[in-house]
């Protein structure tokens, strides 16, 4: 009951084009700033994320694998890459909502509603705490 509550919610603010948005780069960006009062991801999303280091440089940054294509050894050519890290996305994202005090709910596939929110929505979205 919860959970169908906060997607009619959701698909509330959405069609106010008030205080939700949904996808993965308006939800990093939003999280990124602090403006996510609460994170939604639907269960079903199976990402891997990895943390990557360039052994030349020592630069280290995140990439998101959403379709298990990712290979270290034939990643941008010439770049000499090591995994640091990895991580689910769930856990991931969970991680970054931690550290901006943002709520998070996982949202499951088994009602009406988060199926619509998986499949519709690409499974991630977020209740803004302000407008831009």
């Amino acid at each position: 009951m919860k959970e169908r509550n906060l997607m009619n919610n959701f698909l509330t603010q959405l069609a106010k084009d008030q205080l939700a948005t949904y996808g993965e780069n308006e939800v990093m960006k939003a999280l990124e700033i602090g403006q996510v009062a609460t994170l939604l991801v639907s269960e079903a999303i199976e990402w891997a994320v990895y943390k990557v280091k360039n052994t030349a440089t020592g630069e280290e940054r995140i990439i998101i694998d959403k379709d298990n294509s990712f290979d270290p050894n034939s990643f941008k050519g010439q770049e000499q890459i090591e995994v640091v890290e990895e991580y689910e996305f769930i856990d991931y994202i969970m991680e970054r909502a931690q550290q901006t005090s943002t709520g998070f709910e996982i949202i499951s596939t088994e009602t009406p509603e988060g199926e619509q929110f998986y499949k519709g929505f690409g499974g991630i979205g977020a209740m803004l705490r302000y407008k831009l």
